[in-house]
């Protein structure tokens, strides 16, 4: 029998039980899948702080902030507060619930540093180095 106490336990990347959001270029709330699926179709209240630092976010049924299936939230006003304070977009806050308020509270991620996995559309194609054969009859 193997004694488990030896091996290494392989462990997903720590982002992927992280709770978040991103503010995007295109004034979205982007929720990260944890909160996309708690958030879905309902309304939710978003409130930041004067500082920009701390986000509030808490369900609302009064509200007309809708989250979409893709977890993501339309607005103008949190992007620019963000432009006018010179915070770059995009940008992150890391989540954590607060029970005793009934609440997530956000917190500014300094060290977020946007990636882009998309591949340019400027990059030039490689010309095909063999030709098609001929199909024959």
């Amino acid at each position: 029998m193997l004694d488990l106490t030896k091996f290494k336990r392989v462990m997903p990347p720590q982002s992927a039980n992280e709770n978040y959001i991103r503010i995007t270029s295109k004034n979205i709330i982007a929720l990260s899948r944890t909160l996309k699926e708690e958030f879905y179709d309902k309304k939710i209240d978003v409130h930041y702080s004067e500082d920009l630092k701390t986000l509030i976010i808490k369900n609302d049924d009064n509200n007309l902030l809708k989250v979409k299936k893709n977890g993501e939230v339309r607005t103008e006003d949190l992007s620019e507060s963000l432009k006018n304070a010179k915070i770059k977009i995009p940008c992150k806050y890391t989540a954590k619930w607060d029970s005793k308020n009934n609440m997530w509270i956000c917190t500014f991620d300094e060290t977020y540093k946007p990636t882009n996995t998309r591949m340019s559309t400027s990059m030039p194609k490689s010309p095909r180095k063999n030709k098609p054969k001929e199909m024959r009859i």
